[in-house]
């Protein structure tokens, strides 16, 4: 399982890509009952983005506090220049996994179809489990008994609600708009591309606002990559 987690690790930004003929079938589910997939009200959908956010406001937090060299997105190799043990890292071993599966759960419920999310929700923990098995293997045999006696009192994936140790580090917005401007902008995409889908599929209300959110995120994602590449507004400090 260890070995399979780290090939899964290597592949992990393009893995994820396998479940979308799952929303597809959703969607074709959807035209065969004539759009009416749920009686569920636009409220859902606000629900749904508030879970997605939620989920990007704890990658922020976690990214925001980390100590240089940790909480990153290689996947080539795994790498921890110190053990992340204390802030969110002290109620939770894997928060960054939590963080990306309340971001999807908002895009599953917002498809209104409970039995994709539930299918995807489970593919999702077997996914992430044999990472996770591989993150924690690579952190024992680096760490040793610091990471034993710690991971002895944190559980993996669903927080404590006890045992918070503040930060050690200090909160560097540049580094969260740096790293965590795209998952806004994934949030946005995503949301209008499912609403533009149910629109077009079932008819009803064209979503203006849905649409309208997205351009202005996909213009802010612009901004800041090019600031990043010709400026060092965002350098690490």
């Amino acid at each position: 399982m260890v070995k399979t987690g780290l090939w899964m690790f290597r592949w992990r930004s393009f893995l994820p890509l396998l479940v979308v003929p799952l929303f597809v079938w959703a969607a074709y589910d959807l035209w065969v009952q004539g759009g009416q997939a749920s009686s569920v009200t636009g409220i859902v959908d606000i629900v749904a983005l508030c879970v997605s956010i939620c989920g990007l406001m704890l990658r922020a937090f976690t990214v925001g506090h980390a100590p240089p060299g940790t909480s990153g997105r290689n996947t080539k190799e795994q790498r921890a220049t110190v053990l992340n043990s204390d802030g969110i890292y002290s109620v939770v071993r894997h928060p960054l996994y939590l963080a990306n599966y309340l971001m999807f759960a908002g895009f599953l419920l917002a498809t209104h179809d409970y039995w994709l999310m539930l299918t995807c929700s489970l593919v999702y923990f077997i996914y992430y489990e044999r990472i996770m098995m591989a993150e924690e293997d690579f952190l024992a045999g680096k760490f040793g008994k610091a990471y034993e006696d710690w991971a002895a009192v944190t559980p993996a994936f669903l927080p404590r609600l006890g045992g918070w140790r503040p930060s050690s580090g200090v909160l560097s917005w540049r580094k969260i708009i740096r790293s965590e401007t795209h998952g806004l902008t994934l949030i946005a995409v995503v949301f209008a591309v499912l609403r533009l889908a149910m629109w077009w599929i079932g008819g009803g209300e064209y979503p203006v606002m849905w649409m309208g959110f997205a351009a202005v995120m996909l213009v802010l994602l612009t901004a800041v990559v090019v600031l990043k590449k010709t400026t060092k507004i965002f350098a690490p400090r």
